[in-house]
C-alpha cells in the first residue's frame, strides 16, 4: 500500500511510493541418476602352451596343448583362417575359427593350412587355387588368391591318420592305409592321372597300403607301402603314378622317415641314413663322399634319431631324449641346452617344441613375425601369446 511521509523526515525529499516486490517461485532442481555402464571387458592376451608347429611359406601355426590352433604371418592367402580380420600379415597369433572339435595334428603348406581332429576328420583352409584345400570348390577371391579363408572338411567323409601339406597339394594316409592327395596335378602331385588338379581326394593309383605317407614343401610325395618299399610321385614323370624308389637294395618298413623340398630320407636300424634326390646330391644329407650320380646317398648317424623332418637344403632329426640335430651335408648337433619333442622345417626356418610345451625358433626371419632377414643360428624362445 502506498503511504505518506512527511518531508522533515526525509530531508525535504518526498518519497516515491514503494512498488510491490514480484516472488518468483523457482522450481526445485531434479537430480536424475544416470544408470552406470557395465565396464567393457577386455580378454587379456594369454600364454599358449605348445604341443605342435607347423611352418607355412609365410606363416607359423601352433597346436596348443587344449586340442586349439593359432596362426601367424601373412594372411595373403587367407591361412590363417579368420573370417573378420582383413589384414594381410598379423603379427599376434589369431585363434583359428570353426575348429569345433578338438584337434590332434597341423601341417602348413605354401599358402594353406590342414587340421586333423580326434575323429581323424581333415579340415583345411587357405589358398586353393588348385584345389588344394580339398572341399570341392575354389571359393572366393583374397589378396588375388583363390582361397577359403576360415576351415572347411575336406571332401568325402574320409578319416585320416596323418596329413601334410605341399606347395600346390594335399596328401593323407586313411586309416585303412590308402593314400589320397587333392589339388595341384601338373607334376603328378597326386600320384594319379586326375588331370591338371582335383579339387577333391583322389586314391594314389597302384592299389599300394601304406605304412606312411608324406609332402616335402614343393611337389614332391613318398610313401612306405607295408612291404618296405619306398614309393615317390610329383615330379614331373609321365608316367601319373608312384614309381619305385631303390635305395641300397634295402626294405623300410618301420623305418624314421620324411619328405623335404627335393629330397626324402629314411633311417633304418636307428642310425643307417638313406637318402634320394631327383636334383642335387648336396640336398641328401649323407656327406659327399658317399653320393652317387643317381641321386642315392647312405651314411651312418652318430646317435639314433627317432624323428625326421625335412625343408628345401637341409634336414632336421630328433634323438629320443630330445636333442636335436641338423645338416645339409653332414649332421651337426644343434646348439641348445633345449629337448625338443617335435620339429618342423619351412625353406630357412625351422622351430621346435620343447618337452615343457615351449616353441623354440632359428634361421631367417625365425619367428614369423618380420621381414628383417635377420638370420639366427641358436634357438630362441618365441612366446606364444593369443586373446583367451
Amino acid at each position: 500500500t502506498e503511504s505518506t511521509v512527511k518531508s522533515s523526515q526525509l530531508g525535504g525529499v518526498i518519497a516515491q511510493p514503494s512498488k510491490p516486490v514480484a516472488t518468483v517461485s523457482v522450481p526445485s532442481v531434479r537430480t536424475t541418476t544416470l544408470p552406470t555402464a557395465p565396464p567393457t571387458t577386455v580378454a587379456a592376451l594369454t600364454n599358449i602352451a605348445v604341443s605342435e608347429v607347423a611352418l607355412g611359406g609365410k606363416h607359423t601355426c601352433v597346436l596348443s596343448t587344449a586340442g586349439s590352433v593359432f596362426c601367424w604371418g601373412s594372411n595373403d592367402a587367407g591361412q590363417l583362417g579368420q573370417s573378420s580380420f582383413t589384414g594381410s600379415f598379423s603379427s599376434t597369433a589369431l585363434k583359428v575359427e570353426g575348429l569345433n572339435s578338438r584337434i590332434k595334428k597341423i601341417v602348413a603348406g605354401k599358402l594353406h593350412t590342414c587340421a586333423l581332429d580326434t575323429a581323424g576328420s581333415a579340415y583345411c583352409w587357405g589358398s586353393n587355387g588348385t584345389g588344394q584345400i580339398g572341399n570341392s570348390s575354389t571359393a572366393r577371391s583374397i589378396g588375388g588368391y583363390s582361397a577359403v579363408p576360415t576351415p572347411v572338411e575336406v571332401t568325402g567323409g574320409i578319416r585320416f591318420s596323418s596329413i601334410s601339406a605341399g606347395a600346390g597339394s594335399t596328401c593323407g594316409l586313411s586309416v585303412d592305409n590308402t593314400a589320397y592327395c587333392w589339388g595341384r596335378n601338373a607334376d603328378n602331385e597326386l600320384g594319379s592321372d586326375g588331370g591338371y588338379s582335383s579339387e577333391v581326394p583322389v586314391t594314389v593309383s597302384g592299389g599300394w597300403t601304406f605304412e606312411q605317407v608324406a609332402t616335402g614343401e614343393k611337389a614332391l610325395s613318398c610313401g612306405i607301402e607295408e612291404g618296405g618299399r619306398v614309393l615317390c610321385w610329383g615330379e614331373g614323370d609321365d608316367y601319373y603314378g608312384p614309381d619305385e624308389v631303390t635305395l641300397f637294395n634295402s626294405t623300410y618298413s618301420g623305418a624314421v622317415f620324411g619328405v623335404g623340398s627335393d629330397h626324402m630320407c629314411a633311417i633304418s636300424n636307428g642310425r643307417d641314413l638313406r637318402c634320394y634326390s631327383n636334383y642335387s646330391n648336396n640336398v641328401t644329407g649323407v656327406g659327399s663322399s658317399s653320393n652317387n650320380t643317381s641321386g642315392r646317398s647312405k651314411g651312418t648317424l652318430p646317435e639314433p634319431l627317432v624323428s625326421l623332418s625335412l625343408g628345401y637344403h637341409e634336414t632336421c632329426g630328433l634323438t629320443a631324449e630330445g636333442r636335436a640335430y641338423c645338416w645339409g651335408n653332414f649332421p651337426t648337433l644343434v646348439n641348445t641346452t633345449q629337448t625338443f619333442a617335435s620339429l618342423d622345417l619351412f625353406g630357412a626356418r625351422k622351430c621346435g617344441v620343447t618337452k615343457q610345451a615351449s616353441l623354440y625358433c632359428w634361421g631367417t626371419d625365425a619367428d614369423g613375425r618380420s621381414n628383417s632377414g635377420l638370420v639366427t643360428t641358436t634357438p630362441a624362445a618365441v612366446t606364444v601369446k593369443a586373446r583367451a
